[in-house]
């Protein structure tokens, strides 16, 4: 689960921290899709059934078309 209460000084509220939210955020306003090239297989080769996964998932998002 990508959501998850951070905890703090005992005093303090917990805030709920949504890291898919946080990490979608980054990757957007650092502008990382000008710089990866999804359509290149990564440096270190993935396992076979990781390597079909993230090719499925990057042909849906619109990254890989090749």
């Amino acid at each position: 689960m990508s959501v998850f209460p951070l905890p703090l000084q005992s005093e303090d509220i917990e805030p709920i921290v949504d890291l898919q939210f946080l990490l979608h955020g980054i990757y957007n306003r650092a502008r990382y899709y000008l710089a990866v090239n999804y359509n290149k297989e990564p440096v270190l080769p993935l396992e076979s059934e990781h390597a079909v996964w993230s090719d499925t998932l990057l042909r849906k998002q619109g990254l890989r078309n090749n």
